[in-house]
């Protein structure tokens, strides 16, 4: 499935193509044991809503398993300092066979353990696995800089800096239907509370 309908035409290896929005997605409840999404999910502009509907068509016990950036990762941290004007003109010199209507916004609303664990279970997921991995050198086209990038990796690679390491690999199981409705009903009825103290505590009157 994809939102953009020119990126489903180029994919002519893949039988089964679906246009489609991810925050409604066009199939029926529980269809799927298995959802993927490879560098999607840095750019879901409101993941609790996209996390429940990946959920809804999940079924009981099924998975969804995402490959994503860390938003503390050292690559993230450098592209998030870069305006968006100019990420499409690094992204070809750094990424030349990648076209540059390939790049799109990016939010990293759901790129850290903790937001994962914040979404997954409001959503009705439980984490069954969260690891942050490392990937290859990007720099590789400046051999004096991609040395330095390098040696950061293998840093990277020592337990006590793996909170930024590059990318993050999760995987998520539905939980069942009872356990999703008291969940999303506690974090409904909180979410109204937290509403009414700042209403009655934050209001400013008017004069």
């Amino acid at each position: 499935m994809d939102g953009d309908f020119a990126s489903l035409q180029k994919h002519r290896s893949i039988h089964d193509r679906v246009l489609g929005a991810i925050d409604q997605i066009p199939f029926r409840d529980e269809s799927f044991d298995l959802v993927t999404a490879n560098m999607v999910v840095e750019h879901l502009d409101a993941p609790t809503i996209q996390f429940c509907e990946i959920c809804r068509v999940l079924k009981p016990g099924g998975l969804f398993i995402f490959h994503t950036p860390n938003k503390n990762g050292y690559s993230t941290l450098l592209a998030r300092a870069i305006p968006e004007r100019a990420k499409k003109g690094l992204v070809n010199l750094l990424e030349k066979e990648r076209a540059a209507g390939d790049v799109f916004q990016t939010f990293y609303k759901v790129n850290t353990e903790q937001a994962v664990r914040q979404f997954a279970e409001f959503a009705g997921f439980e984490v069954q696995e969260l690891r942050m991995v490392a990937t290859g050198a990007n720099l590789i086209i400046f051999p004096p800089l991609v040395i330095c990038e390098l040696a950061l990796i293998r840093l990277l690679m020592a337990k006590p800096f793996k909170t930024l390491r590059t990318n993050m690999i999760v995987v998520l199981r539905k939980r069942n239907k009872l356990f999703i409705e008291r969940t999303r009903r506690r974090s409904t009825e909180a979410c109204q509370q937290v509403s009414q103290w700042e209403k009655k505590n934050l209001s400013v009157p008017v004069r």
